[in-house]
Parts: structure tokens; sequence; C-alpha cells
């Protein structure tokens, strides 16, 4: 986890590729840890799906804090940290989905009022 941690230095193209790759890595290292070979597929396949959403926002250097949070409390065996540095993470990059969906598609959505 600390190898892929610190593959990100944020300021190529080149390096960041190469985080995106190993972002993946990451998530997928700690969920087959659980055992759970259901959730370590899910994992994975989830990060494929969202993995474009990251690259159109650059959003490598608040990923790497929230990996560094992670390998922190995992450290530690800290397992409430770990918890709550995982779900903070979800809520960023589902932050950072619904951002650009919006942001894509804003016209076209319905928010189910009228205006008059």
């Amino acid at each position: 986890l600390e190898k892929v941690y610190a593959g990100y230095t944020g300021d190529d193209d080149e390096s960041y590729d190469r985080y995106t790759a190993e972002n993946r890595q990451f998530h997928c290292l700690i969920a087959e840890a659980t055992g759970n070979r259901e959730l370590a597929g899910l994992v994975g396949h989830l990060h494929d799906r969202l993995a474009r959403f990251m690259v159109v926002r650059r959003a490598g250097q608040s990923m790497q804090h929230g990996h560094g949070q992670i390998i922190q409390a995992l450290r530690s065996r800290d397992a409430d940290a770990a918890r709550g540095a995982l779900l903070e993470e979800l809520n960023d990059t589902r932050q950072v989905v619904l951002d650009h969906v919006i942001q894509e598609q804003g016209g076209s959505w319905r928010l189910g009022w009228k205006r008059d």
C-alpha cells in the first residue's frame, strides 16, 4: 500500500497516469485483505467505472491525502479510523462524480418542479 501511495508526485501526466492505475490497486488490495472475493471484484469493477471521472477532475491530490489517512489508520490497527477515512474518500469520490455529471448533463436533468 505504501508503494502505491508514494507513486503520485502530482506534477506530471506520467505520474498521474501511473497513480490512477495504482489507485485501483490500492483499493483492491484493501478489499482483498478482507478475504471477501466478491467485495474485491466489486471494488475493482467500480473503480474501472469511476476512473474516468477522476481523470477529468485530476483528483489525484485529494486521493493522495485520503490514502495517507487510510494507511496511517491501517498501520496503527485502528479499525474505526480506517473505516472513517474510507468513508470520507467514498464521499469525496461521490461528490466528484456528481459534479461531473451535473456539469456534463445538467441542462438535460429535470428536478421535478415546474417553473412559472
